[in-house]
This record gives structure tokens, C-alpha cells and sequence, in this order.
């Protein structure tokens, strides 16, 4: 199990630590021997420092719409895309899960819907008798919840006024899927002018269900590529140092990072880490820019 040095905040392996403390029955463990020495001068200081503070809500925006900002994840009203959480957020993936669940359920129902709606056209025997009702029993419930995530935002598309993608989406797959339900439990509301050679009316099931299925794959391939993204820009920005060592006339302070101003100067130890740009005015050594 990994621990956290008290006095820089960096994450260390209790077997390789470049040494410990006790301190009222809690061992603590550092990553140098710089920070043992900080941390035996004023024990008081890093230990209370060390306990975490209580979480905060995480803030939520759109990648697209910066002034788009809410408390949880959710998805952006103008474009319908999943919101990213902001600095000190936690990567939610939720919306990743539900989706994937849900493009499973449409691909394995979609694939034999497919089968039966194109049939004819693929040599196979001609439709029997009750293969629109067929249809749709498979297509209901890929348009009706594995598409339903695509209604919500098309609805709030709606809402806002502001279209987008979703806004087809939804026109789409849903006037397609009514016009194919009404064909088959009304089809003599229908003139001759829509019917085919047979005397039928055309359906759309498989439409609608494929373009559920495929918007969805979109959707999850999307999602994963942006936590993916997150996940990397999380670990670049864990490489900064939590603490940093300010010289204020003549004397060395240290200070959290977030307290550096511009014109501060900073000593850097042999061994540590960088923590912010800046020229170099006193001293020399060697950095590892890998």
C-alpha cells in the first residue's frame, strides 16, 4: 500500500522511502531526506497538514461551451455532449457504462432485424406473414431505450432552441419508427401513391434501430476517447509538486504551490522537482526533461 509524504504531498512506496517518523502512534514516511528533516523540526505542522480536506462537489463543463458549468456530470443543453469535470474533478464514468449497456442490448436485437427487413433483397424467402409485427417487437426497445439518452437531448435541443445533431437524431429515428407503427396497425390510412407494388406500406424499423445502434457506437467510442484524454492530463498535472521552497530576504519559506506569484524566487534541492517556469539566476545542476 502506498503512502503520502506529510511534507510534499508526493506518493510514496513504504519500501523504498527515503526514510520515517512516529508521531503520536502514526508512522509517517518521506520521499527524501530533505522532507524527514522539515517534517522532525515541526511534526505538528505536516501531520495536521496531512489529514485530507473533505471533498468538495466537482465542477462539470462542456469542452465545446466553456460557459457551460454545473455541479455533477450531465450533458451540455446546446450540444447534447457529456460535460468534462473541471479542475479537481473526478472522472464520472457512468454515462460510459450506461451507454455501453445499452448499444449491446441494440446491437444483438438490431442484427436479426436487420436479417428479416432486408431479406427478400438478399435472395433469402419472401416475408411471412407476421414479419412486420416481428419488426417491431425488435425495434421498440432499441429506440425506446437504447435510444432513449438521444430523446432527452433531442428534447433539450428543443427546449433551449439551440439544434443540434441530436435535434436530427431524434427526428429521425422517431418519425420513422411512428410512421412504421402506424403502417402496420393502420395501414388503410395510407393513399395508393405510398404503398409499394404489392399493395403494402413500406416500413422503417430497421432504419431506426440501425441508426440507434450506430449513433451509439459514435457515443461510446466518443466517451472513452475523452476519459482516455482526462486520465493523461490527470497524471501530467500529479508530476507538479505540491510544496514549493520561497526565499523571502535571505530566509527560506515553504509554500504551497498555488501561493507562487511572479517575481518569487525559489530554491530547488538536488532531487526535486521543478515547480513552475522560470529562469534560472543562481546555481546550477541537473534536470531530467524526459
Amino acid at each position: 500500500m502506498m503512502a503520502t509524504d506529510p511534507v510534499c504531498g508526493m506518493t510514496v512506496d513504504p519500501a523504498k522511502a527515503a526514510g520515517s517518523a512516529d508521531y503520536r502512534g502514526k508512522k509517517y514516511f518521506f520521499c527524501s531526506k530533505h522532507c524527514v528533516s522539515r517534517f522532525r523540526a515541526d511534526p505538528e505542522k505536516y501531520a495536521a497538514g496531512s489529514n485530507p480536506e473533505p471533498a468538495r462537489a466537482a465542477e462539470y463543463t462542456c469542452p465545446m461551451h466553456p460557459e457551460i458549468v454545473q455541479i455533477g456530470p450531465g450533458s451540455c443543453p446546446k450540444c447534447g455532449m457529456a460535460l468534462v469535470p473541471m479542475e479537481g474533478g473526478v472522472e464520472d464514468d457512468s454515462e460510459l457504462r450506461d451507454l455501453t449497456r445499452r448499444l449491446w442490448v441494440s446491437a444483438v436485437l438490431s442484427a436479426p432485424l436487420l436479417f428479416v427487413a432486408m431479406a427478400p433483397m438478399l435472395g433469402f424467402a419472401a416475408q411471412f406473414k407476421y414479419s412486420r409485427h416481428v419488426e417491431l417487437l425488435l425495434a421498440t426497445p432499441v429506440v425506446w431505450w437504447g435510444g432513449w439518452p438521444f430523446f432527452r437531448k433531442f428534447w433539450l435541443s428543443l427546449k433551449n432552441r439551440s439544434p443540434n445533431m441530436y435535434t436530427l437524431i431524434g427526428l429521425g429515428v422517431g418519425l420513422a419508427y411512428v410512421y412504421s407503427v402506424v403502417a402496420v396497425a393502420a395501414p388503410g390510412l395510407f393513399p395508393p401513391e405510398l404503398r409499394m407494388h404489392g399493395g403494402e406500406v413500406g416500413t422503417y424499423f430497421e432504419a431506426a434501430a440501425i441508426i440507434v445502434t450506430l449513433v451509439s457506437v459514435g457515443e461510446v467510442m466518443q466517451l472513452r476517447a475523452m476519459g482516455q484524454t482526462s486520465h493523461a492530463i490527470r497524471q501530467l498535472l500529479a508530476l507538479a509538486p505540491a510544496m514549493s521552497l520561497r526565499i523571502e530576504n535571505g530566509v527560506e519559506k515553504e509554500i504551497p504551490l498555488s501561493e507562487v506569484r511572479v517575481g518569487d524566487r525559489l530554491r530547488v534541492r538536488p532531487g526535486e522537482k521543478i515547480p513552475v517556469d522560470g529562469s534560472v539566476v543562481e546555481g546550477s545542476s541537473n534536470v531530467d526533461e524526459s
